[in-house]
């Protein structure tokens, strides 16, 4: 994984305990209501770290006047690069004692920040996550009753790679300890353009003692089909997430999470091969052979893991059968 080097000189200082940092890209849309959800948390002691990866939309158009009314908001722009390197820079920008990342077409609940601090500092863990929802009604203005649990190394990798819990392997239900991060050298690697928050997360989660989760929604996700992620049309960036698999098959000893990992990368290169074939895109006899490679890591973990049907339906079709 990519080292992040030495931080840059910091901006204007003043009481932050919260860093959150937002990238955006064309989020003209989405950018206000994100922007309003954060600054009339209940937590007061955060800034705001926008970073425009280069928006041609004129994204900041809509938040002008809020950057300029509210201090902690600061904003930068850089030339387009991708989502890993717009965080990497909030991450040299940020110095608070807690890192947040929002995406710019979400919404958090008024009391998120607020709730994830308080959690730290009861449970003394090095890591506080949350539930996030989809359904927006579910998430906004509502009051809510908060539990929470702990999680082992083992179950909280397991949630990462095989999701049951609304948890999953993103970066923005999740409020992280900034000197773990720096003393740790931890970044996002910027050439992995899929599947980075599920990279990042397992390099932090190997630095962890002590993993909280909250059992309740405060993060409301927009699912944008326009994605790298989620875009149903396959494009060569996909692709590369097969090499966050690498690094973390490579770096794990514990037999059980190894599994896990495979099951994930198994049924990514599923997806990967069935838009491969249903769009009739030209690949080359390597990348054919790497695919159905993956697809063959471990076929008796996958078709007894705790994933949707479907998959295990198709496997034996993607995996074995087509194309030749």
């Amino acid at each position: 994984m990519k080292k992040l080097e030495n931080k840059n000189e910091k901006h204007q200082t003043f009481d932050v305990n919260v860093s959150v940092i937002i990238p955006i890209y064309n989020a003209k849309a989405t950018i206000l209501e994100c922007l309003k959800a954060l600054i009339t948390q209940t937590y007061k002691q955060i800034e705001i770290i926008l970073v425009d990866d280069g928006s041609t939309d004129g994204s900041k158009d809509e938040i002008e006047s809020l950057i300029e009314k509210d201090k902690r908001i600061f904003y930068y722009r850089k030339n387009n690069e991708g989502v890993s390197a717009a965080r990497n820079m909030g991450l040299m920008k940020a110095k608070g004692k807690y890192i947040m990342f929002v995406d710019a077409d979400d919404v958090v609940h008024c009391e998120m920040i607020k709730t994830m601090v308080d959690t730290y500092e009861k449970s003394n863990a090095d890591l506080v996550v949350c539930k996030y929802t989809i359904d927006k009604e579910n998430i906004i203005n509502k009051s809510k009753k908060y539990a929470v649990f702990e999680m082992d190394r083992k179950s909280y990798l397991q949630e990462i790679f095989i999701p049951t819990k609304q948890i999953a392997a993103f970066v923005w239900n999740r409020l992280y300890k900034a000197d773990l991060i720096s003393a740790n050298n931890l970044c996002f690697d910027e050439q992995v353009k899929v599947c980075e928050d599920t990279l990042f997360n397992y390099c932090y989660a190997m630095e962890c003692a002590k993993i909280v989760a909250i059992n309740t929604p405060l993060y409301f996700y927009n699912i944008n089909d326009n994605s790298a992620m989620f875009s149903p049309k396959f494009n060569l960036n996909k692709l590369t997430a097969n090499m966050a698999y690498d690094y973390m098959l490579s770096h794990e000893n514990n037999k059980q999470i190894i599994s896990y990992i495979e099951i994930a990368c198994m049924q990514f290169n599923e997806i990967i091969n069935f838009q491969i074939i249903t769009q009739n895109i030209p690949i080359g006899e390597d990348v054919k052979r790497d695919i159905k490679h993956r697809l063959r890591l471990n076929a008796k973990a996958f078709l007894k893991a705790n994933i949707s049907f479907k998959y295990k339906l198709a496997y034996p079709i993607l995996a074995y059968l087509w194309p030749r």
